[in-house]
């Protein structure tokens, strides 16, 4: 199923992650994006600052790369 219609369903902003290998990267947006037809993903919203994400804002998808050669789906303001 491509990812068309991705918007921001909820949001948290995460300053003091309790996992170790987490906390460089603090702060951090944590989301739940609607992918439409009922379906929500949880994943991280990047490229914005924290104050400026929205309810409703159009996201696409993006791929970051982590340990082991892989990568995972993140989100990112579409436009």
């Amino acid at each position: 199923m491509p990812v068309t219609d991705a918007k921001v369903y909820s949001w948290v902003v995460i300053d003091r992650p309790v996992i170790e290998s987490l906390r460089a990267q603090a702060p951090y947006i944590a989301t739940l994006i609607d992918l439409g037809e009922d379906i929500h993903m949880p994943s991280n919203l990047v490229g914005i600052a924290p104050e400026d994400v929205r309810a409703g804002m159009e996201v696409t998808v993006d791929f970051q790369d982590i340990e082991g050669g892989l990568a995972i789906p993140v989100f990112r303001p579409k436009g």
